[in-house]
């Protein structure tokens, strides 16, 4: 794989049984690709003094901030849970920016946080008008594809009935739960796919219930694609 000449960042979006790990771990081939967790290692990794000026300075933009609280008013974000997680958006996206010169395959992006944040606090149909400003900010000046994979509740539903194991709160609820839960849940990926469009942020959308053979090569495609086109556009 071409090493890019600057960061380039492929987020797998969609509910809890997609498949966004099992793909991740299908096109991943070999150590220059970043993950997640690769992300994850490094900040806790930086010095104490660096995490709390990186934090701080997410804080410093007041365009992102007013969006981001914006939205917590209008959602409206009502639980600790949702404005935790809220508040942790704008130093993510500050921290995406320390990863120059490498491609990064993300489980856990920015979009998929933001679903986190809005499945918290119940808001499963959010205002299209409050998400614009926040997905516009959080994703100024990162190249970002977006690989959205959606899938329908029945499939996925069937996955996570299916895991061995799995960190997703949706493993811990019962048959019945998880299919009201999954039903409640797919409009959400496909309302935030259509705005980060919106917004002007390359999304591509792949057929969850397709075979993940087939899916695997169409991700290891447009890896290939994104890590050809950062390395020529310097």
């Amino acid at each position: 794989m071409t090493l890019p000449a600057r960061s380039a960042i492929i987020e797998l979006f969609g509910t809890p049984g997609a498949g966004k790990s099992t793909l991740a771990r299908a096109a991943a081939d070999g150590p220059d690709l970043g993950s997640s967790a690769a992300l994850t290692a490094s900040w806790k990794r930086l010095p104490r003094i660096r995490k709390a000026a990186l934090v701080t300075s997410a804080f410093l933009h007041p365009a992102a901030v007013s969006a981001t609280a914006q939205l917590a008013l209008r959602a409206p974000l009502a639980n600790a849970d949702a404005l935790v997680r809220l508040a942790r958006l704008l130093p993510k996206s500050r921290r995406l920016r320390l990863h120059r010169d490498q491609l990064l395959l993300l489980q856990e992006g920015l979009l998929q946080d933001l679903w986190s944040i809005l499945y918290s606090a119940g808001r499963t149909e959010p205002d299209r008008a409050s998400l614009m400003p926040v997905l516009r900010q959080i994703y100024a000046g990162l190249d970002v594809r977006v690989v959205h994979i959606d899938v329908d509740a029945g499939t996925a539903f069937e996955r996570i009935r299916m895991r061995a194991e799995g960190a997703s709160r949706f493993d811990r609820f019962s048959e019945a739960e998880l299919r009201r839960q999954l039903g409640k849940t797919a409009q959400l990926a496909r309302t935030l796919a259509a705005v980060a469009v919106d917004a002007g942020l390359p999304v591509e959308t792949l057929d969850g219930a397709a075979p993940i053979p087939v899916n695997a090569a169409r991700l290891k495609a447009i890896v290939a694609q994104a890590a050809a086109g950062s390395a020529q556009s310097v």
